[in-house]
């Protein structure tokens, strides 16, 4: 504690930056107070980013219009799935990529939009709206789901990085029309692989047909 000298009798408290968990913290339930699957609690990722990384996560979180961490989780995501149903498929990422861009364009049916939750419908206008990026701190705060913070880190792993340098180089490789996938997703009341896999498995029959 020490006295601010502007405001006698009153204290100031001076406190040391706190470094980040090294990894994600999970909060302590039981089935009873919470009966879900594992992977979908959340849990909090913390991604230590330099001053390079900062600027490239703000340029493309401001292309992409969307706040940092909405865009970090979008453009991974998208990424790896694309990777994934690519080599599922036997398909290559551009096959893919072009599968679900065409899927992403089509118009719903009139009245399926209105089945989705209302949540879902005002979370898919909202993406079609711009929004600041925000500042990024050094330190990047992630909320995911526990099954998607477990892919990340074993995909990093697996490609010998740890998870800060995995997140920004998948950034940089991110697909260009994601969050057309996002909102529709969204918009069909599905998470966005499960919306992946059924419209690339679509146009896969169709191919084959």
């Amino acid at each position: 504690m020490a006295t601010d000298s502007s405001h006698r009798g009153a204290l100031r408290l001076v406190s040391s930056a706190a470094e980040a968990p090294p990894g994600p913290s999970f909060v302590p339930v039981s089935l009873a107070a919470a009966p879900f699957r594992p992977g979908e609690l959340p849990t909090i990722v913390w991604l230590v980013l330099d001053a390079e990384a900062r600027a490239e996560l703000a340029t493309s979180a401001a292309r992409a219009r969307l706040p940092a961490e909405l865009w970090v989780r979008i453009g991974v995501e998208a990424g790896r799935l694309q990777r994934e149903i690519a080599s599922a498929v036997g398909r290559t990422e551009a096959w893919v990529t072009s599968a679900l861009d065409d899927a992403a364009s089509i118009q719903a049916p009139a009245g399926v939009e209105a089945l989705a939750g209302a949540g879902l419908a005002r979370y898919a206008e909202h993406l079609e709206a711009p929004h600041p990026c925000g500042g990024i701190p050094p330190t990047l705060p992630l909320r995911l789901p526990e099954e998607m913070s477990s892919t990340w880190s074993r995909d990093a792993t697996s490609d010998g990085q740890n998870l800060s340098l995995w997140v920004t180089a998948r950034l940089r490789a991110a697909p260009a029309g994601c969050v057309r996938w996002e909102i529709a997703s969204a918009r069909a009341s599905q998470p966005l692989g499960e919306w992946a896999y059924a419209s690339s498995l679509r146009s896969l029959a169709s191919a084959i047909a």
